[in-house]
C-alpha cells in the first residue's frame, strides 16, 4: 500500500509540486523536512507522525531551531535522547 500525502502550497510552494510517497525513504524524509521547516502548529499537527519522526530522526537535515526544538521534546516529553547535529556555540558573555 502506497501512503501518498500532499502538502498544501502555503507549507509546499516550490517545485516539484507533486504528491509524497511515504513508503519511500526520499520522498518520507523530504516531506518531513518540509512540514518541520515550513510548516504550522496546524500543519505539524496534521502531518507528523511524532513515532515515525523518532524513528527516522537520524536521517533528516534540519536547521539548527528545529532540530534543537525536536531533540528538547523528545528528551523532554519521551525520555528518549536523539542526535544533534547542530553545537550550540559558547556564548560571548561572561
Amino acid at each position: 500500500m502506497t501512503r501518498l500525502v500532499e502538502l498544501p502550497l502555503e507549507v509546499h510552494w516550490s517545485y516539484p509540486l507533486r504528491p509524497f510517497d511515504l513508503d519511500e525513504a526520499a520522498d518520507r524524509n523530504a516531506f518531513y523536512e518540509i512540514v518541520l521547516q515550513q510548516g504550522d502548529v496546524k500543519h505539524i499537527r496534521q502531518f507528523v507522525d511524532v513515532d515515525e519522526l523518532l524513528e527516522i530522526w537520524e536521517q533528516l537535515f534540519l536547521p539548527a531551531n528545529v532540530e534543537a526544538a525536536w531533540a528538547d521534546y523528545f528528551e523532554r516529553i519521551r525520555g528518549v535522547h536523539v542526535t544533534r547535529r547542530w553545537v550550540s556555540l559558547p556564548s560571548k558573555r561572561a
